[in-house]
């Protein structure tokens, strides 16, 4: 309302994650509508009608997601935060009420903007909508963060503190169209997440072994993901029969898994088939760190099964790849225990280290392939590169170690100061 006149603002919460007891399944349990159902929302003036309202035709809108989402074509439509934490079922709160058949049937999610978690470190787009910032915008004032609550999931405790975004679980999820758009300024730090040895990432676990999952056309920027006891990833802890293509992850990131799991640029780890294609790691100073026995790798930790990786790179300045203890460190996966093809893949830039502590492999495409492995049209430059297996470890400038049948062509490391050194040797070209 303007200052010079009478009028009243009011304003109709449907659905808060940031206040214990305000999801829309906790406010509508005994009115029989569902998490993710449409709803007209109209204004009924009173018997006096003393605020002069005119009535209205109403309002549609969706209870979880953005307008325009449908259960009919089985898609929900994702413009901010709060639609993005909702595609978890323990946020939208839906098994209290009895719906998780219906909301089941949401198992497409298409991006309709630039969603922005926090607005610290700036963001690459802004949003179309003008939606806002969550951590930032929706701050606790006395903490200066925003928890995240379930009132269904560890009761009146927050589910998330310290700003931290909650990963989704959704293995009914078979595919997220980023249509083009970014995810931005998102932290994941499972120390201040209920469940510690939950996976991390913006997915903590994607697929499941009677479906595929497939992530396509996203930008991620200015991603942090730490794991206390399970594996990490940009964009997805763990995933099972995944396809990913045209995602990228830029700016200010990390990822790091702090007990004995793997930790990728992108994937944390895969079981059953994976397909990597079109996607990149493009960013300065990145870090990914496994510790205690796990695999690092600059777009995926660790697969389990058949991977097939192509057209994909890791660049930037000062990349650092680090798995400790006797873990494999690669700068495009870090290990493979069945068959993996890689096609056009590389690693770029200066101050490249790739590093494995303690035993264990690490090479600048591949840290350990224990299947048959084979590489095609692939590299690994830069001015500076550092590629090391401390005691009793192996390296290579390719790969770290191969334990069954090996082939590679028209593949090279070129580096003006190229550094390969363990107590073993990897099986590698330049190397």
């Amino acid at each position: 309302p303007s200052a010079d006149d009478n009028s009243e603002f009011f304003a109709l919460v449907l659905d808060d994650l940031t206040v214990y007891g305000h999801q829309f399944s906790d406010m509508f349990f005994q009115t029989g509508m569902l998490p993710g159902e449409n709803i007209t929302v109209s204004v009924v003036s009173g018997w006096n009608n003393s605020f002069k309202i005119d009535e209205s035709t109403g309002v549609y809108v969706n209870s979880l997601f953005d307008d325009g989402t449908k259960q009919s074509n089985h898609t929900a439509l994702i413009a901010n935060s709060r639609h993005l934490e909702n595609l978890d079922e323990k946020i939208a709160g839906i098994k209290a009420m009895n719906a998780e058949s219906y909301f089941a049937g949401f198992t497409i999610a298409k991006q309709t903007d630039n969603i922005h978690w926090n607005t610290d470190n700036g963001a690459l787009s802004k949003s179309k909508k003008g939606t806002i910032a969550f951590a930032e915008e929706l701050k606790n004032p006395s903490s200066g963060n925003v928890s995240v609550y379930s009132k269904y999931y560890f009761h009146e405790l927050p589910l998330a503190s310290d700003s931290s975004f909650v990963p989704i679980q959704n293995q009914s999820l078979q595919e997220y169209d980023g249509n083009h758009f970014s995810i931005e300024n998102l932290t994941i730090d499972m120390h201040h997440v209920h469940n510690w040895y939950q996976t991390s990432g913006i997915f903590s676990e994607l697929g499941a072994q009677n479906h595929q999952i497939s992530v396509r056309d996203l930008s991620l920027n200015n991603i942090n993901s730490i794991s206390v006891g399970a594996e990490a990833g940009g964009l997805v802890g763990k995933v099972t029969n995944g396809s990913f293509s045209n995602v990228s992850l830029t700016g200010n990131s990390s990822v790091s898994s702090l007990n004995n799991q793997s930790a990728g640029g992108l994937i944390g780890s895969s079981v059953g088939k994976l397909v990597v294609s079109n996607c990149t790691v493009t960013t300065d100073n990145f870090s990914i760190l496994a510790v205690n026995n796990g695999s690092a790798g600059g777009l995926v930790g660790s697969a389990a099964n058949e991977i097939t990786i192509k057209n994909s790179s890791v660049s930037g300045y000062g990349t650092s790849i680090t798995a400790q203890k006797s873990g494999s460190s690669g700068g495009i996966i870090g290990s493979a225990n069945q068959n993996l093809s890689m096609t056009k893949c590389s690693v770029s830039g200066d101050g490249y280290k790739v590093l494995v502590m303690d035993g264990g492999s690490a090479g600048g495409l591949v840290g350990t392939a224990s299947n048959v492995l084979a590489i095609n049209d692939s590299s690994v430059s830069g001015d500076v590169i550092s590629i090391a297996a401390q005691k009793n470890g192996s390296s290579g400038g390719l790969v770290g170690s191969a334990h069954q049948s090996l082939s590679m062509s028209n593949c090279f490391i070129y580096g003006k100061h190229a550094s390969v050194s363990g107590n073993g040797w990897g099986k590698s070209a330049g190397g």
